[in-house]
């Protein structure tokens, strides 16, 4: 092998394990990942002991069997698969759904913290989901609820969680600072939550999050803890300081690069 051919190799071999290890951290916690790992493992060793035992004829079968492990990829990632093209072609599109910051945003945003202040403090159990730029309605088991197209503000917010409400169990959808829907039920995921105090909410939140770009915040009822959910980010026990800086960061996109670091940080 002459050099050349060695130094192609070894920038095969490097692209290779770039790319598969983006990928691992990316879908180490989806349930299929688990699966996709067993299935290579299976695949290596039963290939090595069919050659060591010469067994031709079956050597050959799995071979034609596994012939197409692309499509095996897109069946047991579609989901994930969906989420990355999905990110992608936003950025293609350019711009986010919220557009960005400017002085009118901090009094929705003030909004916000009042709303989620008032139901932590008396322990009122909610789920908001701030949509971005992907369309929910595409997404599987997820039901809209009921229209409601009204300006956001804590007392409507307030009155649609309180407990004995018809749309309090489900989810609020906001978009572009309006609250579309009440009441809406979203995928729950199949991951395990972080912590064994987290209840269907947060699963809820969880699944969402994992099929889409838009950002949950989760008000516990059993401990009126604010949690914030964004694809695989949990971030819990949220002052609702840092729930305003964390949304803006997300939704605006307006905080330079230490601000950025610090929100992160703290």
């Amino acid at each position: 092998m002459g050099v050349l051919e060695f130094i192609r190799a070894g920038f095969e071999v490097l692209v290779l394990a770039f790319i598969f290890y983006q990928v691992y951290r990316a879908y180490k916690d989806s349930p299929a990942a688990t699966i996709f790992i067993g299935l290579i493992l299976l695949l290596i060793l039963g290939s090595v002991l069919l050659k060591l035992i010469g067994a031709g004829v079956l050597n050959h079968l799995v071979t034609v069997f596994f012939a197409g492990p692309g499509l095996i990829l897109v069946v047991l990632f579609q989901p994930e698969i969906r989420s990355v093209l999905s990110k992608f072609s936003r950025k293609l599109m350019g711009g986010r759904f919220w557009g960005r910051a400017d002085a009118g945003n901090d009094d929705f945003m003030e909004a916000v913290k009042t709303a989620v202040q008032y139901m932590a403090s008396r322990r009122v159990g909610a789920l908001l989901v701030f949509r971005r730029t992907n369309r929910l309605d595409e997404i599987e088991h997820f039901d809209a609820g009921t229209e409601i197209d009204a300006a956001f503000s804590p007392a409507l917010v307030e009155t649609i969680f309180y407990p004995g409400s018809p749309l309090h169990d489900g989810a609020m959808i906001i978009e572009n600072e309006r609250i579309s829907y009440a009441g809406a039920i979203l995928p729950v995921s199949e991951r395990a939550p972080i912590d064994s105090t987290m209840g269907l909410r947060h699963r809820a939140a969880m699944g969402i999050a994992e099929k889409s770009d838009a950002v949950v915040v989760v008000v516990s009822e059993e401990k009126g803890r604010v949690s914030l959910v964004c694809g695989p980010m949990i971030q819990t026990d949220l002052s609702v300081e840092m729930l305003g800086a964390r949304l803006a960061q997300l939704l605006y996109e307006h905080a330079d690069k230490k601000q950025s670091n610090q929100v992160s940080q703290d």
